[in-house]
């Protein structure tokens, strides 16, 4: 059993009361505001009758009182259940009765009965607030929040607080992150990935500048000395467009850049502007990162993974990465259809000795970890098995080639054959509109047959799809 947590705010606001530690437009909370501001917060929870146990969802785009509001939310023992901002309402909705959301916050409109609050109704006394306990059990149920269902249905993934608290620690003892640093949240807090941001920069003792919207990133990374990023590959793709922002990174201490794998020509942008990047893999089941590379160089070593401590790795049948140690989370929740309104309920994934397939595959060495796809992506092709993560690699060799997605299509004499969906650079981000230009078809089939076996090669090459705008690609959108 682990033994209790000491609150990291409390400590920080103890020990570094006047270092700034939240900016969020034109405000900036030192730790001692920000401690003072989350026992507030308690108090208000406490009067909507919020208690330990208690499942709350948050429907919200970034925000200082979402910062706030999860912090709050644990201290008083109760679940975050992060909910996308994005999802139609009535998904939403489902969710939320599934999980049994006995509140909710969110900014903006929804149409339920179950009781809720505008996150910005939040409005903090000047009054102090009693102080709040200042230990955590590292095993209470801290967050709920969905997988990214790249290549599924998403599920609910139930993390304890002390997940969130060994990823970040962790994370800053193999990424540098000091008292004079600052990270910028700009990944949606409902992803893991911006989550644990909160308790990095914590730990760290520096300062989070939460960014409000995708518009933000330019401007706040150059006003306020970011030091620390963390980004998909199709964000920092953006980024790198514009010239002028280019200078500005390479002040970075760290851009940490996950999510998806980095296509060639945006790696040798990295390695020629001499970008700090750091590739990360990691999965919402880990609480975040599970191996992170070193800063990328020329040496081949540096573009290898490295584990990071409180993880452990397996490699299992067929190169499948399994995964656990004290960022594993507790399970997967299942919740009965709304009208059901029986408890949810915690689904184990992990095999006999507490391993948690990931269905990633990859290899292991002493010189780190390198991921070369899914194991449910994988299909078969007149007998053949084809790894479509392969042929998008081959894709992406090619000059030109921005994003490429490569899916299965019914064929009546080899059951499923390869096609692709591509994006090229000069269409930055306005897709290809009806067909791809038969040159480009020709080019991209004669390049791929110098590497690919024939039955590898995609017997269609479609425009990527308008609709795809996400920061992570969604495979099951691209299927036909």
């Amino acid at each position: 059993m682990m033994t209790s947590i000491k609150c990291p705010l409390a400590e920080k606001a103890n020990t570094h009361p006047q270092n700034p530690a939240l900016i969020f437009q034109e405000q900036t909370l030192t730790y001692a505001d920000y401690n003072k501001t989350v026992n507030q917060t308690v108090q208000f929870l406490k009067k909507q009758s919020i208690q330990k146990g208690d499942h709350v969802g948050i429907l919200c785009d970034n925000h200082l009182n979402y910062v706030i509001l999860i912090y709050a939310l644990w201290r008083v023992g109760a679940v975050a259940v992060l909910l996308n901002k994005r999802l139609p309402e009535e998904t939403a909705l489902n969710h939320i009765q599934q999980y049994q959301c006995r509140f909710i916050f969110h900014n903006g409109q929804i149409r339920t009965d179950i009781p809720s609050a505008h996150l910005t109704s939040l409005i903090f006394d000047e009054a102090d607030a009693p102080s709040e306990p200042k230990l955590f059990d590292p095993e209470q149920d801290a967050t709920i929040m969905l997988t990214s269902g790249s290549s599924a249905q998403p599920k609910a993934a139930l993390h304890s607080f002390g997940n969130h608290y060994y990823s970040a620690l962790g994370s800053n003892e193999f990424i540098p992150f000091e008292q004079n640093d600052r990270w910028f949240l700009n990944l949606p807090l409902f992803h893991v990935g911006g989550l644990s941001i909160i308790l990095r920069t914590i730990l760290g003792g520096g300062c989070c500048v939460i960014a409000a919207t995708d518009d933000d990133i330019f401007p706040l990374i150059e006003n306020h000395g970011i030091t620390h990023l963390s980004l998909v590959p199709t964000q920092l793709q953006r980024i790198l467009s514009d010239k002028q922002t280019t200078p500005i990174l390479k002040h970075c201490h760290c851009i940490l850049v996950g999510g998806g794998p980095v296509w060639p020509s945006l790696k040798e942008e990295i390695l020629r502007q001499q970008l700090p990047v750091r590739l990360t893999y990691g999965l919402t089941e880990m609480s975040s990162q599970v191996a992170t590379t070193s800063i990328l160089s020329e040496k081949p070593e540096s573009h290898k993974a490295r584990l990071l401590k409180y993880r452990e790795i397996q490699m299992g049948k067929d190169n499948e990465i399994y995964v656990k140690g004290k960022t594993l989370f507790k399970g997967y929740l299942k919740g009965d259809s709304p009208q059901k309104g029986t408890a949810p309920k915690i689904i184990s994934p992990f095999d006999s000795d507490g391993w948690f397939p990931t269905g990633d595959l990859g290899t292991w060495t002493a010189e780190g970890l390198t991921i070369s796809g899914r194991k449910d992506n994988l299909f078969i092709s007149g007998g053949e098995n084809i790894q479509p993560e392969e042929i998008e690699a081959a894709l992406l060799n090619i000059p030109g080639i921005r994003a490429a997605v490569v899916v299965p299509v019914k064929d009546p004499e080899f059951g499923q054959r390869p096609i692709a969906f591509v994006k090229t650079e000069a269409e930055g981000d306005s897709p290809l509109l009806g067909t791809v230009p038969d040159n480009l078809v020709r080019m991209m089939t004669e390049t791929l047959a110098k590497t690919l076996p024939k039955y590898k090669i995609p017997v269609k090459f479609y425009p990527w799809p308008e609709n795809q705008r996400s920061l992570k690609v969604n495979r099951q959108m691209f299927k036909m």
